[in-house]
């Protein structure tokens, strides 16, 4: 099973004005107009893959399921709690920190084994230092 994740990054922060009714409409129309970016790309994924995608939702288990694989390695429906949080819903897991690796030990068949190779938060944009 191959699993792609297509996510639309904002390049600026969006002003948001300070009247409700056109900040709505600001939104509303960024919106629109980022998901269609997004269906434009997952069309051309398709069709250069030859495949067929379909959407994680709430509803039917599947996008929990999907939060809870990352911890447990595991790909399987997760039901919505009524009153609880997604990330409470996804992270069933006990995860165990120690000098550069993880164990995650419950909600798992065995316990799992990671490490934490590199992480970084590159800038929106970035601008020349000058230096030589």
């Amino acid at each position: 099973m191959l699993i792609l994740t297509v996510v639309r990054r904002l390049t600026a922060p969006l002003a948001v004005p300070f009247f409700a009714k056109t900040a709505a409409r600001v939104w509303g129309e960024d919106t629109a107009r980022r998901l269609e970016e997004l269906r434009e790309v997952v069309s051309i994924l398709e069709t250069g893959l030859g495949v067929k995608s379909h959407r994680l939702k709430i509803s039917n288990g599947s996008l929990i399921g999907f939060y809870a694989s990352l911890l447990t390695g595991e790909l399987r429906t997760a039901p919505r709690s009524q009153f609880g949080l997604i990330a409470e819903d996804a992270a069933g897991a006990s995860i165990q920190f120690g000098k550069g690796q993880f164990t995650v030990e419950e909600g798992t068949d065995a316990p799992r084994v990671g490490a934490v190779l590199y992480v970084k938060s590159y800038a929106t944009a970035t601008w020349p230092t000058g230096r030589p």
